[in-house]
């Protein structure tokens, strides 16, 4: 990176004209620093309108593209069995995808675990856009416990994707899309695993229509804020 950022310093030293723009604050904010320029943030741009919510059947969390280390899959275990235990019932159900072959064979423990576990649906490591979309429809919400360490400067895609359906999130503090779940009320955001645990089932106690407007809000206020930064940085 450091290689990069020196070639378009140079660039602009020469008097090139160019604009910059990253996902997340915190890595428009570090390039700003790096590359002594503006730089705007731009998350994604509107991906799909929202999907109406669910009033009947248990409350279903979606663990999208959660079948990578780096996407919180080592934590879904520990995650499922705890919300079973507290929910006999299985009033909360999970919907999540296992590990590629070649990482899968390294984790069996892990996966026999999800497999074992009433209530809880495993996906093909890789599925169809289409697959997706009816996955969204039967969720109520999703889980993001991705890695705080890699995500440190990172967006998530799957956030963006939560917005846009109108789904809300619950995911961990650490990551860069962390802060901006919490300014725009996008869901919920916890310090650690257990506290996870404990949001599972206070999203899940919540009125679906009152997390389904608050789920509309959120998208309002997201996608006016960001479609007006990509206006301005095209503009630049």
């Amino acid at each position: 990176m450091e290689e990069l950022v020196g070639r378009l310093r140079l660039a602009i030293n020469d008097g090139v004209e160019m604009s910059f723009s990253a996902e997340t604050p915190l890595y428009a904010d570090r390039l700003a620093e790096k590359l002594g320029s503006i730089v705007t943030v731009t998350a994604y741009p509107e991906m799909s309108k929202p999907i109406p919510m669910r009033e009947d059947g248990p409350f279903t969390f979606y663990c999208a593209g959660s079948a990578r280390h780096d996407k919180g899959f080592m934590h879904l275990p520990e995650i499922f069995s705890a919300v079973r235990r507290r929910d006999p019932e299985m009033t909360i159900r999970f919907i999540t995808q296992i590990l590629p072959a070649a990482d899968l064979k390294h984790h069996m423990t892990a996966a026999r675990s999800l497999y074992a576990l009433p209530g809880v649906e495993v996906q093909a490591s890789s599925i169809s856009s289409y697959e997706m979309l009816r996955t969204y429809e039967r969720s109520h919400a999703v889980l993001l416990p991705y890695d705080a360490v890699t995500y440190r400067y990172r967006g998530s895609a799957v956030l963006m994707e939560s917005v846009f359906h109108g789904r809300p999130a619950i995911t961990l503090e650490g990551t860069a899309f962390a802060g901006i779940a919490r300014h725009y009320n996008l869901g919920i955001v916890v310090d650690n695993i257990p506290a996870m645990v404990d949001a599972i089932f206070e999203m899940a106690s919540t009125k679906r229509s009152v997390l389904a407007g608050r789920a509309a809000q959120a998208r309002h206020r997201f996608h006016l804020d960001n479609s007006a930064a990509f206006q301005s940085w095209l503009r630049i």
